[in-house]
């Protein structure tokens, strides 16, 4: 044990998770600090909009960017990478372009249609590009191994988030009529885009230079040559990507329709508290993990050791919090958020067995970009997306709304374990090819 904990100490890889976490584990005590204010002035309602928001910006940036934003952080040399950063800025500017006049165009049917205000359709292409800036960013800065200037981004982004939604929601508690409808409304989705914006701007608000490098040195030729070059990524990725984020947002998508907009608020509370410890070491671990894994198979280094040590690392770091809101999720909520948010605990306890298993496959779902396996990355995202559509249908059609969500996380943890058995075994047959050169 001793020597585990001078090896992490002395670490690059844990400096870099250190460096990332810490301004990650603030970001969520404001999301968390901010969240029992946001209960208070915010409807369960008005919670799955939000919820609905994110989720389409989400699956839309997606398309905006193609996904060669995650190919980024893969070429050995900086030109490349450069024109890569160029050719998804470009392209998510394009997309979100045609969205907007797009929705602009079909607007009054849309929100008739949906039962969406105006304004929710109008700020959606916004939102859009700002998450489609916000991955760009991301993926360059873990190239760079800009850790601690993500960990402030990360910050920003937060603050930025809690402090306009909260401004709006103050401001429609003191407002009347539909004043007060108008402020509430828009507050949540408002400070969705004001964090994203945050979160670029702190990217590179101390590197204007190279932003404006990254910006200016447009090249035709070049940015044809990139996209030919990672041409799977709209061809896999991108299927898988979308396949992926389907198969999380769908509950956002099906719930509404199958059960209501309040336990979609219900469920949009649990799931943005529950993803605070996912989010919190998760993707702090995961943006480290996928460059160091990445750069030891360019030096032929073992890959299915690095895989376990990651797994078991993060298994003892879960099992406890995990464990706590499975057995205390409902007294813990009532207590926290009030005693009308009493179902969220519920969600929070399903759900906290399906997140354990996101907490622990989530850092290491890239592994595959650097194996080279993307072609097999849809039929992953398939089988996620197929489980969790039947089991919410099959809920709705038989059952409840709680035991949807169980059968739903059974099928979650089952495609989890199957994802990360065919890892482990593509990362041994990597190892055992380059045993002979060794």
């Amino acid at each position: 044990m001793t020597t585990l904990f001078n090896r992490l100490r002395t670490s690059p890889f844990a400096a870099h998770v250190a460096h990332l976490g810490t301004g990650t584990l603030a970001a969520h005590l404001v999301t968390l600090a901010a969240s029992p204010i946001l209960s208070r002035l915010y409807t369960p309602e008005e919670f799955g909009l939000f919820s609905l928001f994110h989720s389409l910006c989400v699956l839309l940036s997606f398309l905006a960017t193609g996904t060669y934003e995650y190919a980024i952080v893969l070429p050995r040399d900086e030109q490349p990478a450069r024109q890569l950063v160029r050719l998804t800025t470009f392209t998510s500017a394009l997309f979100s372009s045609l969205l907007f006049f797009g929705l602009m165009g079909f607007a009054p049917w849309l929100s008739e249609l949906f039962d969406l205000h105006t304004h929710f359709l109008m700020l959606l292409p916004l939102g859009v590009f700002t998450h489609a800036c916000l991955n760009i960013s991301t993926n360059w800065l873990i190239r760079q191994t800009s850790f601690k200037t993500m960990s402030l981004a990360k910050m920003g982004q937060a603050l930025s988030m809690g402090g306009v939604q909260i401004g709006f929601g103050a401001a429609g508690l003191s407002a009347t009529g539909l004043s007060a409808t108008s402020w509430t409304s828009i507050g949540m989705l408002a400070g969705y885009i004001a964090g994203r914006i945050a979160f670029v701007t702190g990217a590179f608000g101390k590197k204007r230079s190279e932003l404006r490098e990254l910006l200016s040195g447009w090249n035709r030729r070049e940015l044809i040559q990139v996209a030919t070059l990672y041409k799977d990524h709209p061809r896999y990725v991108l299927l898988s990507s979308l396949l992926s984020a389907a198969a999380i947002e769908l509950p956002v998508l099906l719930i509404t329709s199958l059960f209501g907009n309040e336990e979609l608020g219900h469920y949009g509370l649990a799931f943005r508290v529950l993803m605070a410890p996912v989010t919190l070491i998760g993707t702090s671990v995961g943006h480290v993990f996928f460059q160091k894994f990445a750069r030891r198979k360019s030096d032929g280094l073992p890959l299915a050791q690095f895989l376990l040590q990651i797994w078991g690392i993060l298994a003892l770091i879960a099992i406890l919090p995990f464990g706590a809101l499975f057995l205390f999720g409902q007294p813990v909520f009532s207590f926290v958020f009030g005693a009308e948010w009493s179902l969220s605990g519920i969600v929070a306890s399903v759900m906290a067995p399906m997140l354990f298993f996101t907490f622990l496959t989530q850092p290491t779902g890239k592994s595959m970009l650097v194996l080279e396996k993307q072609r097999w990355m849809p039929l992953f995202s398939v089988l996620s997306l197929v489980l969790r559509l039947a089991a919410l249908i099959t809920g709705a059609l038989y059952f409840d709304f709680i035991t949807a969500l169980w059968l739903m996380v059974g099928g979650q943890i089952l495609s989890y374990l199957i994802h990360s058995g065919f890892l482990f075994a593509w990362a041994k047959q990597f190892d055992e090819a380059q045993t002979p050169n060794a």
